[in-house]
């Protein structure tokens, strides 16, 4: 789990293989999308 010093590094960076920053509340598709894609991009990662 991530300290909240780490969360907070993470959340100030530039997006990552991990990170992914996204300003849509409305459009669910749109986060979907996201969430799907790291889903399926994301093998054996820890």
């Amino acid at each position: 789990m991530l300290t909240d010093a780490e969360l907070l590094k993470l959340i100030q960076t530039m997006e990552s293989e991990h990170v992914e920053h996204t300003v849509t509340k409305q459009n669910k598709d749109t986060f979907s999308e996201a969430i799907c894609a790291f889903a399926n991009d994301v093998h054996n990662s820890q």
